[in-house]
């Protein structure tokens, strides 16, 4: 069965890169998306088994004139073949990750207003950091701020899902010995758990996600303490987000972040805001398990 689909991906592609053509609804392209993760699965190379994304990619990221959800499907589907060694370097070869997440050509085109191609560039980038070689193109590339701006975003599902993006890079790519076996993994019933990356990092790689720790940490120390009620909604978001690194976070981790914000923290106590009472306690909780 996978095999004669396999077969018909040509004719999807160019079905789904005609401007003209009337659109499937975002239920069929996630669906089409569901499928071609399950071929991730099998180990081989996605570009092996369907050469004709990698032309499907470099078309359609350069046409603004289809509809945003066939483009946000490209943003995730650039991510899942970027998840490779393999086809990261396909893709680079051909300069295509390079403009698929760079947020000066969506902005530029306008489409960067639509939150699906918010919520599509996230999610490749999710699916892509995977191995270092994505981690130092993130980090290279200039990343990491922009995914921070992404916290205020009008839209929830675009905050959370920059949320969750934020605690997979730095519980994914922890150094092997700051990774506590036997927090790493661990889930909760409402947080899904990030596995630690096996992967041995490099000098580089090292100070890349030592970067990437700094930013994040300083970014929380700073947005924590809401200015105003309209800033809880935020507020809440990053404690959850904090509860969430404490509880899987080797020693080294966690200890940058609470001796990063641990004034913010003692500041939002004293505030005594009655919303944000439950999810300090959980930060806490995570802090001294």
């Amino acid at each position: 069965m996978d095999r004669e689909c396999v077969s018909l991906m040509p004719q999807v592609c160019d079905v789904l890169a005609d401007s003209a053509t009337s659109l499937p609804d975002d239920t069929s392209l996630e669906k089409l998306l569901d499928w071609i993760k399950e071929l991730t699965k099998t180990g081989g190379s996605l570009l092996e088994s369907c050469p004709c994304l990698l032309e499907f990619i470099s078309t359609v990221v350069c046409n603004s004139a289809l509809d945003p959800g066939v483009l946000s499907f490209t943003l995730k589907l650039t991510g899942l073949v970027a998840a490779s060694d393999n086809g990261f370097k396909m893709l680079q070869e051909c300069s295509v990750l390079d403009l698929v997440f760079n947020l000066h050509h969506w902005k530029d085109t306008g489409l960067w207003e639509d939150p699906s191609i918010r919520t599509g560039w996230i999610q490749g980038l999710r699916s892509m950091l995977q191995h270092l070689k994505a981690l130092s193109f993130f980090v290279q590339s200039g990343l990491i701020e922009p995914l921070l701006q992404l916290q205020t975003d009008t839209s929830l599902f675009v905050v959370s899902a920059a949320n969750q993006l934020l605690a997979h890079i730095l519980l994914f790519f922890q150094p092997p010995f700051s990774a506590g076996c036997n927090d790493i993994g661990k889930k909760d019933e409402d947080e899904e758990s990030i596995p630690a990356s096996s992967t041995v990092v490099t000098l580089e790689t090292g100070a890349e996600y030592t970067a990437v720790v700094i930013a994040i940490s300083n970014y929380l120390k700073e947005s924590l303490v809401p200015i105003g009620n309209a800033q809880q909604r935020q507020s809440l978001q990053l404690l959850k987000l904090l509860a969430l690194l404490l509880d899987q976070a080797g020693p080294l981790l966690r200890d940058t972040l609470l001796q990063t914000v641990a004034d913010s923290l003692e500041e939002l106590v004293k505030l005594d805001h009655s919303q944000l009472t439950l999810p300090l306690m959980n930060v806490i909780l995570a802090a001294h398990r």
